[in-house]
């Protein structure tokens, strides 16, 4: 029609596919046929409408595919980019400042090799939204977020600011122009997100505001700029079992350990040709990705740490015997795989609800670990 009449065609046509609700066709008789103002009155989350155009900004391509709204998955998305990554970037480095630089960005120079980092990602992330690429934009996002996280970890700030107050002075400064760039690739999508940053750094951003700049200023009041949403709160949504909830997800933290390894819950059974398992006894362990939240020694124990995990919507508490290994500030931030149906072990007077995986080689230990950024509580496998 368009060529008769004597229009130009389009070149390209942006859509997308059909909405299902836990990898179904909406049904009103299952209770799955959901408006957003249905999302919106149910959710009892204050950010509830940032997460909604986040998850679905994380799942958005130029092809017209079909998404799917997955409570399980909802949940490991949000928490594990918004929460766990940016939000724990965030929130150290503003406390951080808060405690050492008086509420300011320190007058010192960045690292040149984050800026460029940076400079690059914002780039592609331009054409990924100009090109409607955004499930691309928010996975170069969430690996800046990792990328900060990183270098907050390997620079030990903490450590640096007893002896060195200018090269710990130079993390800052680089965290926190890292952290307003991903405010500026952030707000297209989570735009109530990015206006708390903005007032945090004392900033009104615009696109090109991504390139490093800020030095020597004042930081506005520090507060969360996100919190974790749960499971339960779909609840009203979808009825008591909300559809996505895996049904290998326990109802409370069932597992339980510390170390590198542990027999499955019920032993397996030795194949004739020696120490082999059938794969009904591997499919017993429950693997998953983790991210440490927090991490701190067991008093009285040389031995073992105490961390405080995201697994999928869960936090969980996992005592392990790392200590001569790794201090509990380097594992702040990191994912690991954790061992997720052990019942609760009691060790030095601590619950641990999980096990992390290892690999001991001599004197060295080394922690399991994905390759490339996953959302937390994915099944291994």
């Amino acid at each position: 029609m368009l060529n008769s009449a004597g229009f130009k065609l389009p070149t390209k046509i942006f859509v997308h596919g059909f909405l299902t609700v836990a990898g179904e066709k909406m049904s009103k008789s299952r209770g799955t046929f959901i408006l957003a103002s249905d999302y919106l009155s149910a959710i009892a989350h204050p950010q509830a409408p940032e997460y909604l155009r986040f998850y679905f900004g994380a799942k958005l391509s130029s092809h017209a595919a079909d998404i799917d709204l997955n409570a399980e998955e909802f949940c490991n998305r949000v928490n594990t980019t918004l929460v766990n990554n940016i939000g724990n970037l965030h929130h150290r480095t503003f406390i951080f400042c808060d405690r050492n630089f008086n509420s300011m960005v320190p007058d010192a120079p960045w690292d040149e090799s984050i800026a460029q980092a940076v400079e690059e990602a914002g780039k592609a992330i331009a054409r990924d939204y100009s090109e409607t690429e955004y499930k691309s934009a928010i996975e170069r996002i969430h690996a800046l977020g990792n990328l900060g996280n990183k270098y907050y970890q390997d620079s030990k700030p903490w450590e640096l600011i007893k002896t060195d107050t200018a090269a710990a002075a130079k993390v800052m400064v680089t965290c926190l122009n890292l952290i307003k760039a991903l405010a500026v690739f952030l707000k297209p999508v989570v735009p109530a997100i990015a206006k708390n940053l903005e007032e945090q750094l004392g900033v009104e951003l615009g696109w090109n505001d991504f390139i490093f700049s800020l030095r020597n200023s004042k930081l506005g009041p520090t507060k969360k700029i996100v919190t974790p949403i749960e499971l339960a709160q779909f609840e009203k949504l979808f009825g008591s079992a909300a559809p996505g909830q895996s049904s290998a997800t326990p109802e409370k933290a069932a597992p339980a350990s510390v170390a590198p390894a542990a027999a499955p819950a019920v032993p397996p059974k030795e194949d004739k040709t020696g120490n082999q398992i059938e794969y009904a006894a591997f499919q017993q362990v429950d693997l998953q990705t983790a991210t440490i939240l927090t991490a701190e020694k067991v008093e009285k124990s040389e031995k073992l740490i105490k961390l405080k995990v995201q697994v999928g919507s869960q936090t969980r508490q996992i005592v392990a015997g790392i200590a001569k290994f790794y201090t509990p500030e380097s594992l702040v931030g990191r994912q690991v795989i954790v061992v997720a149906n052990l019942k609760p072990a009691k060790l030095m007077g601590q619950t641990s609800e999980g096990m992390l995986l290892a690999a001991k080689d001599g004197d060295t230990l080394a922690l399991l670990q994905p390759d490339k950024p996953v959302n937390s509580g994915v099944r291994v496998s």
